[in-house]
């Protein structure tokens, strides 16, 4: 996280929250790098999901405490690797775990869009505006997206592959065993008169597979497959 997006974005609603809810949503979707506008569309968002529980009060306290907390607490300090750093985040995470245990209630007769344990009204906004900073600050980095499409075209390239050698009559007999038992447990599973049966065990059979494998592996072995990597393998656990 960096301090100054995060400040950045919890100051210019704080500043000019007036102004920004007068903004239309069209308006407001075309101002989309502004800062302020993303948070204000989550205040929004909450009346329209969750009017049942959606305070504008309560969601101005919930942004000034993360910012108190989040903004000039936790990410004031840069994060070193220090036993000082490692000790100053646990407390920031005791803190906050807590304040959420503490303020946990039953109700009898929940909203249908809750439930019957609850979280007091001013926490769920807390916990509704760090939803949002995790979001935007981490989830949609560009950094993180790269990476995170990189390994999914990884992931789905090894399963192609994977697939063409399972439809290969004349390799059958050399699938890794792994795969093997695999496809005949899922095969086990399916009912005798599932359509498509033999094809929807094979599916089912690479995907398990693939999920067993570590990032290291699944490199690893796309690079085998593919001819980019001239050693035999040798990782008996995966064959």
């Amino acid at each position: 996280l960096q301090q100054g997006a995060v400040a950045a974005e919890l100051m210019a609603w704080q500043r000019e929250g007036g102004h920004l809810r007068a903004v239309t949503d069209a308006a407001l979707a075309g101002a989309a790098r502004r800062p302020g506008s993303a948070i204000e569309r989550l205040r929004r968002q909450l009346h329209r999901k969750d009017s049942w529980v959606a305070d504008d009060e309560a969601f101005a306290a919930a942004v000034e405490h993360v910012r108190q907390e989040l903004v000039e607490g936790l990410l004031a300090m840069p994060f070193d690797g220090s036993i000082e750093a490692e000790q100053y985040v646990a407390r920031f995470s005791a803190r906050w775990t807590t304040r959420f245990v503490d303020a946990i209630t039953v109700v009898a007769e929940p909203d249908v869009r809750s439930g019957h344990v609850l979280l007091a009204p001013a926490q769920w906004h807390e916990v509704q505006v760090l939803k949002f900073v995790h979001h935007r600050f981490v989830l949609a980095r560009p950094d993180l997206a790269l990476h995170q499409r990189g390994q999914a075209r990884l992931l789905g390239t090894l399963v192609e592959a994977l697939w063409e050698w399972l439809l290969d009559p004349e390799e059958e007999s050399r699938l890794p065993r792994r795969l093997h038992d695999l496809v005949e447990l899922a095969e086990a599973e399916l009912h005798p008169r599932t359509p498509d049966r033999i094809g929807r065990a094979r599916g089912r059979a690479i995907v398990d597979f693939v999920a067993q494998l570590t990032d290291g592996q699944a490199v690893a072995m796309l690079d085998a497959l593919s001819g980019r990597s001239g050693a035999l393998w040798t990782d008996a656990f995966v064959l």
